[in-house]
């Protein structure tokens, strides 16, 4: 059973018209927090704003704990994680040249140019590519 058109155009203007996860404005799906088969409701509360990638990110580790939700939601995106290895991999030298404070620094850093990344085309490959673009960068200015 589909959520009622109008509660669907609530969750979307409340959540910005974006993905609540990556800030995506595309591919746009309601998600509900507690399934309804868990005897989660057809609410404002219980439904939030997830692109596709990011609602099939979340179904593949889905567990029935809610608060693993909110949980999941605070981590960087896969993106992050594949544009920060693909970055290391392009700079082998980094990990030696690092102290690991400095390489958590680097991390952090990584998450934050995630986390303000907004631009691309909407495919996931134009989203790292951005993302390794940025983080490049910031790795240059540290140096």
């Amino acid at each position: 059973m589909s959520i009622n058109q109008t509660l669907r155009k609530h969750v979307l203007d409340r959540d910005n018209r974006v993905c609540v996860k990556c800030y995506r404005a595309s591919d746009l799906e309601v998600h509900h927090i507690t399934s309804k088969q868990d005897g989660g409701e057809d609410s404002l509360e219980n439904l939030i704003t997830l692109c596709e990638h990011c609602h099939a990110e979340w179904g593949c580790i889905e567990t029935r704990d809610t608060q693993s939700f909110y949980d999941w939601l605070n981590m960087p995106t896969i993106n992050c994680f594949r544009a920060w290895y693909k970055t290391l991999k392009s700079h082998p030298n980094l990990r030696k040249e690092l102290s690991a404070d400095e390489c958590l620094n680097l991390v952090d850093l990584t998450f934050k140019c995630c986390k303000d990344f907004h631009g691309g085309d909407g495919q996931l490959h134009s989203q790292e590519s951005g993302l390794q673009r940025q983080i490049t960068s910031r790795i240059r200015q540290r140096a």
